[in-house]
């Protein structure tokens, strides 16, 4: 599924996010991507930040 148009066109990619067992994404609030491509993730589980490189790979 594809959102947008141009280069601003957008791919979902399902199970891009990868998650320590037993971590999960609750109520997104809202989702940032800087410059470097990292992805600011907020939601309203026990981690409320949640940054993510490029391929989905969650910063410690």
């Amino acid at each position: 599924m594809s959102f947008g148009t141009g280069k601003y066109t957008y791919e979902l990619v399902d199970g891009w996010a990868k998650l320590p067992e037993g971590r999960s994404f609750l109520d997104v609030g809202g989702i940032c991507i800087d410059a470097q491509d990292t992805f600011y993730i907020l939601n309203r589980s026990e981690q409320p930040i949640m940054v993510f490189d490029r391929e989905g790979n969650l910063y410690p």
